[in-house]
């Protein structure tokens, strides 16, 4: 009704992806009925849809089975995924999520898409709202007001850079440019909803292709 008919996984289908990805680590006191919380919505059918879950590594998250779904039209892509917030470990399950997510965008590019557009929670923040080191500081009290950025306390592993030299790490050929230019924290720990664009560098038009023509944060 609102022009945009089509969605990846409406109704009961969105429940396909349910689960845990492992069997054998499943507790049996928690639940599995949980999706991964993705839907793309579109003003017309794809020509092709996949979702991808990320490894699951026994954090609190993986009842969520959270993952990446993206959708292609024609010679552009889009990816929607909600990473990781898992930061007492010092980002390495933010990592390995982000070496996931750059496979998959340059298998995308390799299989039929030209530009790859990104979205969702990437759960990153600017490199200036996270601290110089990898060291968390002080979580935020209970009495900071919901989506209320105050300061810094996330280590440099919640960094936007970390997603940028996943990427380089992958395929130093991807290139991957953050769209949402402004800098107005979207929660408590940042900026950490983004809109990138990736492509590769070594075929027309020559990386990435898309500009943003206007860029505002949306109050939560």
């Amino acid at each position: 009704r609102a022009g945009l008919p089509h969605a990846t996984a409406a109704g009961e289908a969105s429940f396909r992806h349910a689960g845990w990805p492992r069997e054998s680590n499943r507790s049996a006191s928690a639940p599995c009925l949980l999706d991964c919380g993705l839907l793309l919505c579109t003003s017309r059918p794809p020509d092709e849809t996949g979702f991808e879950p990320f490894d699951w590594r026994g954090n609190a998250e993986c009842v969520a089975h959270k993952g990446m779904e993206w959708v292609r039209f024609g010679g552009l892509a889009v990816l929607t995924t909600h990473m990781t917030f898992e930061y007492a470990d010092g980002g390495v399950q933010r990592g390995a999520q982000q070496l996931q997510l750059a496979r998959l965008a340059a298998r995308l590019l390799d299989e039929g898409a030209e530009q790859l557009l990104l979205v969702g929670d990437l759960n990153s923040a600017l490199p200036h709202q996270t601290l110089p080191g990898r060291r968390n500081g002080p979580r935020p009290s209970c009495a900071t007001p919901p989506s209320v950025y105050e300061k810094a306390w996330l280590g440099s592993h919640a960094s936007l850079d970390r997603l940028h030299e996943a990427f380089e790490a992958v395929d130093a050929d991807l290139e991957l440019r953050r769209m949402d230019t402004g800098e107005e924290p979207t929660c408590e720990d940042g900026t950490v909803d983004h809109v990138l664009c990736c492509a590769r560098r070594s075929r027309p038009p020559g990386g990435v292709a898309y500009r943003a023509a206007t860029s505002s944060t949306v109050v939560d």
